[in-house]
């Protein structure tokens, strides 16, 4: 089982790679900052960070952990 980061994880894109990998049995955290997502396309099982990744401290906390 991997440790996989998606980004735009709420976006149509996206929430389907995070549904799969989910279903694989894999981990899987989402960052999103809704700027063309939408919080119902998070899909069940992901852990998800709201924020930009364009601002250091949300990359750092959002990669601490994954493969």
């Amino acid at each position: 089982m991997a440790n996989y980061l998606v980004t735009g994880g709420a976006g149509f894109i996206g929430s389907h790679i995070s549904e799969a990998l989910v279903t694989r049995g894999h981990r899987v955290r989402v960052v999103d900052n809704f700027v063309t997502g939408y919080r119902h396309n998070l899909r069940e099982g992901v852990e998800f960070v709201e924020g930009d990744l364009a601002e250091a401290a949300v990359a750092a906390s959002a990669v601490q952990g994954m493969d």
